[in-house]
C-alpha cells in the first residue's frame, strides 16, 4: 500500500487523472547535493548540477554516478557526463514489483513501474560581465506493464558570480525546467501535463571552507518550496552539509517521528586520485529513509 501511494505521488499511477501532473520524475532529487542544497542547486556551480541549471557545465571534464536507496524499495539514480560547454546524463527510476490485484483482492502477479529520462546540456560562451547562459532538453519515457507514454521537454538557466562579497563569493542561478509536452500518452488516457518549474538560488562560500546557500522554487504542482544550506570543510578534502527544504512537511504524519522531515544531512571526502564520494541522508519519518550515494570522477 504505502509504494502504491509513494507511485501516485511520483505520478507513475495517476493515469485516470486527466491533465495531471504525472511526470513528477523531472523534478526528483537525482544526487546526494540535490538533495541537501534544493532550490539553492541551481546556483552550485557543483558536479552534476547542469541537469539543473545547465549554463553550470562544468570547465572540466566530470563523469558522476548516482544511486539512491528510496523508501517502499523504489530505486533510482543518474549517470552523467560532461566536458567543458556540452553534457549529458541518463536519469531512471525503477519500482521494484508490485503486486497486481483484481477488483475483488485476488492476487493476479506482480507488475513493475519504470522510468527513463535522456537528457542533455549545452552552456554558451561567457558574455563579457561574467553572465553564463545554457539550454538542454529532456526526452523522458514511462513504462508500466506493456503501456507506455514518452513526454519531451526542455530547460533553460543562467549563472552569474560575484567575487570580493563579505571575504567570500557570491553565485546567483535561475533555471526554468521541463517546459514541453506529452507526445505519445498511455492507452485510454488524456495527456498528462509537465511539471513546470521555476528554480532561484544564491550560494555564499568563504575562502576557509563556510559556505551558505539560499533557494526558492515554484512549480504548478507544488506551488513554493524554500530551502537553507549550509556546509563546512573541516579538512582539505572533507566537508559536511546540512539542508532544509520546506516541503518536507508533506512527509508529516506522526508527530514524534516526523519531526526531522525536510532535513538533509550530507558528506564529501575527495578528491584522491580525481576521485570524489558523496553521501546523504535524509529521514522522511513515519515513510522512511532515503540514502543516496555519488561518485565523481574529475580532471
Amino acid at each position: 500500500m504505502l509504494r502504491k501511494i509513494l507511485l501516485l505521488i511520483l505520478g507513475t499511477a495517476s493515469l485516470s487523472f486527466a491533465g495531471s501532473y504525472n511526470y513528477k520524475f523531472l523534478k526528483m532529487e537525482m544526487t546526494p547535493y540535490q538533495a541537501v542544497f534544493g532550490p539553492s542547486f541551481a546556483a552550485a556551480p557543483l558536479p552534476g548540477s547542469f541537469f539543473s541549471n545547465p549554463s553550470l557545465l562544468p570547465q572540466e571534464s566530470e563523469f558522476v554516478v548516482s544511486m539512491n536507496s528510496y523508501i517502499a524499495g523504489i530505486t533510482y539514480g543518474q549517470i552523467a557526463y560532461a566536458r567543458k560547454d556540452m553534457g549529458f546524463y541518463a536519469n531512471f527510476l525503477n519500482s521494484g514489483s508490485i503486486p497486481k490485484l483484481d477488483e475483488a483482492g485476488n492476487y493476479l502477479g506482480d507488475f513493475q513501474v519504470n522510468f527513463i529520462t535522456l537528457g542533455g546540456a549545452y552552456r554558451f560562451k561567457k558574455l563579457s560581465n561574467g553572465l553564463t547562459i545554457g539550454v538542454g532538453g529532456n526526452l523522458t519515457y514511462r513504462r508500466i506493464e506493456s503501456d507506455y507514454s514518452v513526454g519531451v521537454t526542455a530547460n533553460g538557466g543562467a549563472f552569474y558570480p560575484i567575487d570580493d562579497v563579505f571575504y567570500g563569493r557570491l553565485n546567483l542561478g535561475i533555471a526554468l525546467r521541463n517546459i514541453g509536452l506529452e507526445v505519445k500518452k498511455f492507452s485510454n488516457t488524456r495527456s498528462s501535463a509537465m511539471p513546470i518549474q521555476l528554480q532561484m538560488g544564491a550560494v555564499w562560500s568563504s575562502r576557509e571552507g563556510l559556505g551558505f546557500a539560499f533557494g526558492a522554487d515554484y512549480s504548478l504542482d507544488y506551488g513554493l518550496n524554500l530551502s537553507f544550506t549550509s556546509e563546512i570543510r573541516i579538512q582539505k578534502f572533507v566537508s559536511f552539509q546540512f539542508g532544509y527544504q520546506l516541503h518536507g512537511k508533506s512527509y508529516h504524519f506522526e508527530r514524534g517521528r516526523d519531526i526531522l522531515s525536510g532535513v538533509n544531512f550530507g558528506v564529501k571526502v575527495g578528491a584522491i586520485r580525481g576521485i570524489t564520494v558523496v553521501y546523504a541522508f535524509s529521514p522522511l519519518g513515519a515513510v522512511g529513509d532515503v540514502h543516496r550515494l555519488e561518485v565523481i570522477y574529475g580532471k
